[in-house]
């Protein structure tokens, strides 16, 4: 993985880009870390391949990845599901099987994830709706351990509209997912309907105006900023979120 330091670095981090809003948050901010941290990323893409525009959402991200000096490894596979499996969770068995053969192959210590506290609210409520126990209910951890891989989720006490200001502000665009809109999926349903009503406010729509054009230039993600990304602003991912124990 491309460095200017001439040792290696104490941790290598996979960051895990869809491309939204959020794991590009993800990315900008820790690429800005490297150096403090002591660490090296690589980014992480899966293209399911469930959208037509998809492709479009992985040539967003390598593109976005090289303008921040990180290497990136794309998957694009073929959703395979088995017997009563649903496409959530087939799509959720292929990245978490990309993600182990990461870590493998690369020599990851962690992967980071962009989830962050409208998120943690969310997979609560999907949770108590369908009736987990108090494990269940405990939510989403700053440190959690999948099949033998360590991930790891800095952003977990910033708000949603906390990391487009953040993008926003640095003149960074985003891709948005054309499903978040469909609220017969529960997850939609809970993030524009069940919580602006729990929060007194009224049900939200997608926004837009982050959306990446269809066919972003391979040279960078499309955007009015310059051809650098901006410096960073006051946004940081926890510093008290631990990093895991390095293996020998």
């Amino acid at each position: 993985m491309p460095t200017s330091r001439k040792t290696p670095r104490t941790w290598t981090i996979g960051l895990a880009v869809s491309g939204g809003a959020d794991s590009t948050a993800l990315l900008a901010v820790l690429a800005d870390l490297r150096d403090a941290l002591d660490f090296d990323a690589v980014v992480l893409h899966v293209d399911h391949g469930l959208r037509p525009d998809s492709h479009a959402d992985a040539r967003f991200v390598e593109a976005l990845a090289a303008r921040f000096d990180l290497p990136c490894r794309t998957l694009r596979s073929r959703i395979r599901r088995r017997p009563r499996e649903s496409l959530e969770m087939a799509a959720r068995r292929t990245r978490l099987a990309f993600f182990a053969r990461m870590t493998r192959e690369l020599g990851l210590d962690a992967i980071a994830t962009g989830h962050h506290a409208d998120d943690v609210a969310e997979t609560f409520i999907m949770r108590m709706a369908r009736g987990a126990g108090p494990e269940g209910l405990a939510g989403l951890k700053p440190v959690s351990h999948v099949d033998g891989i360590t991930f790891i989720r800095p952003l977990l006490g910033l708000r949603d509209a906390d990391l487009r200001t953040y993008l926003r502000r640095r003149g960074l665009t985003w891709r948005e997912d054309s499903t978040n809109a469909d609220t017969s999926i529960l997850r939609n349903k809970v993030r524009h309907v069940i919580l602006p009503f729990r929060e007194g406010r009224a049900p939200s729509r997608p926004k837009r105006e982050g959306r990446a054009p269809a066919r972003p230039q391979r040279e960078g993600p499309a955007t009015s900023s310059p051809s650098r990304p901006r410096p960073a602003t006051r946004l940081a991912p926890n510093p008290s979120a631990p990093f895991p124990p390095r293996a020998n």
